[in-house]
């Protein structure tokens, strides 16, 4: 039978939009679908305690990010004098100061990439750490950074120095090297300048029953905090490894 015009037209129409429609969805098997602002979509995730960021068809991909601090309740709560960040009580009249982010100059990757990052001072694990080689990265030359989301009153820090973990009847505090003498800078908001410099000598505590509780005077105003590893106490079967399991910065209890 022959064809009318109209017929071959709509004939074509329908071809024509099956042809699109495939090649519709082979681009979205091949490549994936993209975000409003054109990136791949992205899968968070939580992993001992961290925030997992990867792209969705990459896993292989992932990006550790420190974890975001539980909110404080109205009871337990103290606000800084400048009107900055939000505190939760930890111990009568002391308050932990969240941290936005933490970053160093150097960490252990060599077997596990990821074990030893420096997120792992703010995990909330103790039998995590961070961790870096005196092999790779000196003394008075290794730096931790700390960075606050807006302006925040520090008086003290907490920590728990060395590797608390245990492995097999081993002990890793011993095991692995521990922070000895620990230089302490701060950054003030409306500055990218580091002052206020003082080091502080870190107990060698074997027992670790608690954290060391370091009275740092007081600070106001501040946007960051930087370590610099002066010195150490050597580890017995890692020398050359030195760790920090916890870090928390308090306002209060001086």
């Amino acid at each position: 039978m022959k064809r009318t015009g109209r017929e071959n037209r709509n004939g074509g129409r329908k071809a024509g939009f099956r042809v699109a429609l495939a090649a519709l969805l082979l681009v979205v098997l091949c490549f994936g679908t993209a975000g409003a602002d054109g990136r791949r979509p992205v899968v968070v995730r939580q992993e001992d305690g961290q925030r997992i960021i990867a792209p969705s068809r990459q896993p292989g991909g992932a990006v550790p990010v420190p974890p975001q601090m539980p909110e404080p309740t109205e009871e337990a709560s103290g606000r800084s004098a400048n009107g900055g960040g939000v505190y939760t009580e930890i111990a009568p009249g002391v308050y932990a100061v969240p941290v936005y982010a933490v970053d160093a100059s150097s960490w252990i990757s060599r077997s596990e990439p990821d074990a030893y990052l420096p997120a792992r001072l703010i995990d909330g694990n103790e039998e995590t750490s961070w961790q870096f080689s005196t092999e790779e990265s000196a003394l008075k030359e290794t730096y931790v950074y700390f960075t606050f989301d807006s302006p925040v009153d520090v008086d003290g820090l907490w920590i728990k120095n060395g590797f608390w973990k245990t492995t097999q009847d081993l002990d890793q505090y011993t095991r692995n090297s521990r922070v000895r003498d620990l230089g302490i800078a701060f950054r003030y908001e409306g500055s990218e300048e580091w002052t206020d410099k003082q080091t502080v000598r870190l107990k060698d505590d074997k027992k670790r029953q608690d954290w060391q509780k370091l009275s740092l005077g007081s600070h106001t105003g501040v946007t960051g905090v930087r370590f610099r590893i002066m010195s150490i106490y050597k580890g017995s079967r890692f020398p050359d490894d030195v760790c920090i399991s916890e870090v928390q910065f308090v306002k209060g209890g001086q």
